[in-house]
């Protein structure tokens, strides 16, 4: 870079710079910003009303849950959709949170009397000293499920097929990864066809990925059976939630 700021520690990492845009934490997502749909679905709202899609970390709390859609309303607010194990959507939302973070770009709140701004060249807000940053704890892998459609059999409300990876990171309160239902799966099954989306949950030492159940749709039959998105593994930051 010829003009502007660069910062670099120690270990020769950009850690601010008027060339990167930089994520800030927006809010948290709880049973009170629940809305049941039926027995594997709810959605959250957010007060978040920017143009930009949110990121959302999922604190599992022992819940198969990951995100099936993200929705903007009209009002500008956004609605994050979740996919949960069969008949668990109640109770998943009564325990599970999320956290959103969001551009800085899209920060709108007064600036600190005292602190640090930084603009890019075309004079937008990259960083504030006010914004609450990711605070990111390591890496991981989101692990790949089974691709193969499970057997009509597996119509519980556990997760089917499950695969698991150790994430390597010690001491966190609520753990929580970026899950979103990257594959699904259905079958022609007696009375109709079965279908199941990959939920995902996240504990203290693993990440753990699975096809969860959705039900059976009576009078409608799947060609090819059966028929599925092989869900694909994908790289993942950690957050503690007990940080916001």
């Amino acid at each position: 870079m010829s003009f502007g700021l660069k910062i670099t520690n120690d270990d020769g990492y950009v850690t601010l710079a008027d060339t990167h845009s930089y994520l800030r934490y927006e809010e948290t997502l709880t049973s009170s910003n629940a809305t049941y749909m039926f027995g594997n679905r709810y959605y959250w709202s957010t007060t978040y009303s920017g143009a930009s899609f949110p990121l959302v970390f999922i604190y599992s709390n022992g819940y198969w849950a990951s995100i099936i859609d993200t929705f903007r309303n009209v009002s500008g607010t956004w609605q994050i959709h979740v996919w949960t194990a069969n008949g668990q959507s109640t109770n998943t939302l009564n325990n599970v949170e999320a956290y959103v973070f969001t551009s800085g770009a899209e920060y709108s709140a007064a600036d600190p009397a005292y602190g640090l701004r930084i603009n890019d060249s075309s004079g937008n807000r990259v960083y504030n000293s006010d914004f609450d940053l990711p605070r990111i704890k390591g890496f991981s892998t989101i692990p790949a499920i089974n691709p193969a459609c499970p057997a009509c059999t597996s119509n519980g409300t556990s997760a089917y097929d499950q695969t698991s990876t150790t994430h390597g990171i010690s001491g966190l309160t609520k753990p929580a990864a970026t899950f979103y239902a990257n594959g699904y799966a259905a079958r022609n099954c007696t009375g109709g066809f079965g279908y199941w989306r990959v939920g995902y949950q996240i504990t203290s030492t693993q990440i753990l990925g699975g096809w969860v159940y959705g039900g059976l749709v009576s009078g409608f039959t799947t060609s090819p059976s059966p028929n599925y998105l092989a869900p694909a593994s994908y790289p993942a930051g950690i957050i503690d939630g007990n940080d916001y």
